[in-house]
């Protein structure tokens, strides 16, 4: 005696629930209650999470991508790099009279780091000063560190 076996997709609700090798005898076996066994053609894919909608087998859509991770903000830019950020910013301009309007000793020491430092740091005095005196949050001083880092 052959016994002739198939893939079965049990549906519930629309649904594949399972995929099931049998043989389609309902006198061993029956399918729980609330579901149904439809036999998968020879070669088909059928899986778990599949639709079915009475006659063909649907698979269901890609999952979404993950987000992109932020980007990662530099802890330090050369101050090239800084300066051609806030040009493209427009805010280049605005530097000098932001430091000119500091108090002393703030005022001289904020100079002496903006006329001869090669790097600024993202957590330094001079950001955390000039920051709000040139309208820039923390959010957009770290947007103004990440595009500095690509210059």
């Amino acid at each position: 005696m052959v016994i002739n076996m198939k893939n079965y997709a049990l549906i519930e609700g629309g649904l594949v629930t399972n995929v099931i090798v049998w043989n389609g005898d309902t006198t061993s076996w029956q399918p729980p209650e609330g579901s149904a066994a439809v036999a998968v053609d020879e070669g088909a894919v059928v899986a778990i999470g599949y639709s079915f909608d009475g006659s063909t087998f649907t698979a269901p859509p890609a999952p979404p991508a993950p987000p992109a991770p932020p980007p990662v903000v530099p802890f330090q830019v050369t101050m090239r790099q800084a300066r051609l950020a806030l040009l493209a910013a427009g805010k280049l301009s605005a530097v000098e009279a932001a430091i000119a309007s500091l108090p002393s000793p703030q005022k001289e020491e904020s100079q002496i780091e903006w006329e001869f430092s090669s790097t600024v740091e993202r957590d330094s005095a001079i950001v955390s000063l000039l920051g709000p005196a040139l309208n820039l949050d923390d959010a957009a001083l770290d947007m103004l560190f990440t595009a500095a880092a690509q210059m």
